[in-house]
């Protein structure tokens, strides 16, 4: 199978596949690394994948968002899975909030606090080609063609569904 991403967990590898949806992987031999679990998404396959806690985040392409209870590795569990309307194509996980982006160009923010009902707190669709995201603190660095943006996500850290992510910087 094709791998798209991965995550690790202690000596747990979480890994997207185009053939077998997610694979759980036990990586404390590399040498003697063997699939533990699995489960299939629904509506194809993750690209980008984010661990907190027991849970795994993907994104899950044509079906959003999904969450996954991964806290017995032989057994994973859908927790829930939430449209974003578009292609979703990596994600990131900090302090409660998940952190899409989305083709075209868009990065969508969701309050995770409940896992089994992820709600949209805020988001900017002006990204041309967004690709990638990681998170750091109060900012989200969004990766797309030929660079990538800096944006203050402090309002929807902060609880404020009412202000979108603000874009501070365009380092090229």
């Amino acid at each position: 199978p094709r791998a798209h991403d991965l995550a690790i967990l202690g000596d747990l590898a979480v890994v997207p596949c185009s053939d077998y949806g997610v694979q759980l992987i036990v990586v404390s031999v590399p040498e003697a690394a063997f699939v533990v679990g699995r489960i299939h998404l629904q509506g194809g396959y993750g690209s980008g994948v984010a661990i907190s806690g027991d849970l795994a985040f993907l994104a899950a392409r044509k079906s959003g968002v999904q969450v996954i209870d991964i806290s017995s590795p032989e057994a994973p569990v859908l927790v829930s899975s939430t449209p974003t309307g578009s292609f979703s194509y990596d994600v990131a996980v900090s302090r409660g909030l998940a952190y899409v982006v989305d083709s075209p160009g868009e990065l969508r923010i969701f309050d995770v606090s409940d896992p089994g009902a992820p709600v949209e707190c805020g988001s900017d669709g002006s990204i041309t080609g967004a690709e990638g995201v990681e998170v750091a603190g109060e900012r989200a660095y969004v990766i797309r063609d030929f660079g990538f943006d800096v944006y203050d996500v402090s309002a929807c850290a902060g609880g404020d569904s009412r202000r979108p992510p603000r874009r501070l910087a365009d380092p090229r």
